[in-house]
């Protein structure tokens, strides 16, 4: 019975077998299949065509990645600085370019110049090659070019348009975009220094000077000047913007007119204070355009940079108002020995203010009414001091009427024909507008202050706003060097909670929790 038993599973196995469909092999496996033998000149043909086709697919996709990623081009600058990317002001002065530049490169062969320079025109040109003309010319071969145009440097860059030329000895990407500035805008913006009362003084090169604000003026082609208001009428004619840098004396009535009738002419008024001086005079003239400042000092044990005082406040990003002056900003301000900024709440006829900056919350922040203590002294009074949130930097501006003019006068009385014969009705004059940007802080613009995070930013971009070149109110090309890391007392506890106990925490807890799973 075995044996019939073990004859049938055979019988069916093999059955089975019978039954299953045979491979099929194909032409390059086995030349003999399809009809007839495959001669090694078909097999090579056969092979070849294959590698053809295949190249050709192969070709053609690669180009049209080539096509597409030309047309659409896109860098990623990983550098911690971002040193091979432009800055917002350099893409803004590229793509306003409205005429032809001449970048003419002298150089000396296997220099770095020669390197370095290609490096940041390529950055340049990436951004605007149509208006920017570069043309490279090697200084020991054209030495005639060189003495035509009075180059001492072999290696340098000459920034040209038809009228105007500037020459860069040692180019980076701020001297270049200021260099394009100056070359390519009509005229040059005048800004005056308010002096005579005490003011900080642009050729004060200390810590509390202003030296480095008047640097990074000239760069940005305006020109600066002093005004003594005593020894003058009026405003001059030619100031553009009127810079008042902490006055520790006050301001005489006659000066405040003059300031005032130079605003109703659509003038443009900085200014800076420091706290706790006698300027009420001063103060008075601000609190008629519904800004009043607090004889105070502004207290922020939040938003302060690691070991320094109280009275230090830092602003980050989302701290700023709404207002194109720090439309955008990102960067960290600092604004040492600041006095409170209050917003009359009451809308004045023709005059509106924005809050440019502002500290923490209550109650970490507050404006202090007493005097001045250390820190381990410092608390809240809630029936003295004011609550923060603090103002400390506001913007706005105020419309006047044109004082009439023999030309307006001459235009009302004899209103000019229409086409249609009819006389014209009168019109009303369009208004002027006056600017105003206030600072409770003349320390965040000192020499001292200047260059921490976004101050020159800050400072430059209202003096833009104030001038109306918004298209310069941008963040600043930045330079290769090494920056502290600036963090505030809440992120270092932020960062010893999250190294000391969250992390740790973590892993005790897996920890435990693998043990508990074992068993």
């Amino acid at each position: 019975m075995e044996k019939k038993k073990k004859n049938d599973n055979k019988k069916i196995k093999n059955k089975t077998e019978e039954q299953k469909p045979e491979k099929q092999e194909s032409l390059l496996e086995n030349p003999e299949v399809g009809g007839g033998v495959l001669t090694p000149l078909k097999r090579l043909l056969v092979y070849g065509a294959n590698t053809l086709v295949t190249t050709l697919l192969i070709f053609f996709i690669v180009g049209v990645v080539m096509t597409f990623s030309y047309n659409n081009h896109k860098r990623w600058d990983m550098s911690k600085d971002q040193l091979y990317s432009l800055s917002d002001q350099t893409q803004k002065v590229l793509k306003g370019l409205n005429q032809d530049v001449q970048l003419l490169v002298f150089y000396t062969r296997g220099s770095e110049f020669e390197e370095s320079s290609k490096l940041l025109l390529d950055q340049y040109t990436y951004y605007n090659s149509k208006k920017l003309k570069i043309e490279k010319i090697e200084t020991n071969k054209n030495p005639m070019k060189a003495r035509e145009l009075g180059l001492t440097y072999p290696n340098c860059l000459v920034v040209m348009t038809k009228t105007r030329k500037e020459v860069l000895n040692d180019p980076d990407e701020e001297a270049l975009t200021n260099a394009l500035i100056k070359v390519t805008q009509e005229g040059q913006k005048t800004v005056y220094f308010s002096t005579g009362h005490g003011e900080r003084d642009y050729k004060d090169e200390q810590g509390t000077g202003f030296s480095k604000a008047k640097e990074v003026l000239d760069k940005e082609n305006y020109l600066t000047k002093d005004l003594a208001l005593y020894q003058e009428e009026e405003v001059p004619s030619d100031c553009d913007c009127l810079i008042i840098a902490g006055p520790q004396q006050d301001y005489f009535e006659d000066d405040i007119m003059k300031i005032q009738n130079y605003l109703k002419k659509g003038g443009r008024l900085f200014i800076m204070l420091e706290p706790k001086r006698p300027i009420e005079v001063l103060k008075q003239f601000l609190d008629g355009y519904g800004v009043t400042v607090g004889d105070d000092l502004v207290i922020d044990k939040l938003s302060k940079a690691i070991g320094a005082e109280y009275y230090m406040p830092i602003v980050p990003q989302d701290q700023y108002g709404d207002h194109p002056i720090v439309k955008n900003f990102k960067l960290l301000t600092m604004y040492p020995f600041a006095s409170s900024i209050t917003l009359r709440k009451e809308l004045i006829p023709d005059v509106a203010f924005k809050t440019l900056a502002k500290t923490s919350p209550a109650p970490y922040s507050w404006a202090e009414t007493s005097p001045m203590v250390k820190n381990a002294e410092i608390s809240f009074n809630e029936k003295e001091d004011i609550p923060g949130p603090i103002t400390l930097a506001v913007a706005g501006g105020m419309l006047f009427k044109p004082e009439p003019t023999p030309e307006m006068t001459s235009t009302a009385e004899t209103p000019s024909p229409t086409p249609t014969g009819k006389k014209e009705e009168k019109k009303k004059s369009d208004k002027v507008e006056g600017r105003m940007v206030v600072i409770s802080s003349v320390d965040f613009a000192s020499n001292q202050a200047l260059n921490f995070q976004g101050n020159k930013n800050m400072f430059l971009n209202s003096v833009s706003w104030l001038v109306e070149r918004e298209d310069l109110i941008s963040i600043r090309a930045k330079k290769s060097h090494m920056d502290p890391v600036m963090i505030t007392d809440d992120q270092k506890d932020k960062v010893r909670f999250f190294s000391i106990f969250f992390l740790p925490g973590v892993v005790i807890l897996a920890g435990v929790i693998m043990l508990w799973k074992r068993r």
